[in-house]
């Protein structure tokens, strides 16, 4: 054959584009690499998200833990207006005591100039997930150096602490002043209640079903009823 048709030949070969072997193993390839690049993604995207929601939870309870803390470390036995003698001069600090719920008088000034103390009560809402937050601000106080402060529910607030808490699980245990062993919730007990040394906060925010919980855990004393704490060294 002559040199022209070699160079035809050759040319038009050079022209038949890629064989049927060479597709498949292009596609086999490019399926390798897709599937990596998603698997990739989508273990980032997991991570990225495993992370935003601990650092939400850890916000969350830090919060909640904070208030919490800092309400009843200053927990504050309120005043009998017109005690009789030989009976106490004063009602307990805690008003009532339950794993899910506390309530209790503190000498926080949150309103105004003058030292006045609140009446707080901390919740879980288990239908919401909730920890809230209720604040009594106190209202008169009868004359005499055993004036009693008043509560009016009218001038209550509300606000919620942190969400996301899974329910179940107990939120506050009670240490009586003698220490261990731990204290039965008393209610509203006036003994069991007098009685509480310290209160122990266990709180956990799971934002999801599948999201890693956040736990945190605090004993507070409350050394405004003269008790001494040794896990928080009040």
């Amino acid at each position: 054959m002559s040199a022209p048709g070699n160079a035809l030949i050759r040319r038009m070969r050079a022209e038949d584009g890629i064989t049927l072997v060479e597709l498949i193993v292009a596609m086999a390839l490019t399926t390798v690499i897709v599937t990596a690049a998603v698997g990739f993604y989508i273990s980032g995207a997991k991570a990225t998200s495993l992370a935003e929601n601990v650092d939400y939870a850890t916000r969350q309870a830090s919060n909640g833990m904070s208030e919490m803390s800092r309400m009843i470390r200053a927990a504050t036995a309120n005043p009998i207006a017109n005690p009789t003698p030989g009976n106490p001069t004063t009602v307990p600090a805690v008003v009532s005591a339950a794993t899910n719920s506390v309530t209790l008088f503190a000498y926080v000034n949150l309103t105004g100039s003058n030292e006045s103390p609140v009446k707080v009560t901390f919740a879980l809402d288990t239908t919401n997930g909730q920890l809230v937050e209720t604040i009594y601000p106190a209202t008169s106080t009868l004359p005499g150096s055993n004036g009693h402060w008043d509560f009016a529910a009218a001038y209550s607030s509300k606000r919620i602490l942190c969400d996301s808490l899974p329910t179940g699980l107990q939120l506050f245990h009670y240490l009586p002043v003698g220490g261990p062993p731990e204290m039965t919730p008393p209610g509203t007990d006036p003994t069991g209640l007098a009685n509480i040394r310290s209160i122990q906060i266990t709180l956990t925010v799971q934002p999801g079903p599948s999201s890693t919980a956040v736990t945190l855990t605090n004993s507070v004393g409350m050394p405004n009823l003269g008790f001494t704490n040794p896990d928080s060294g009040s």
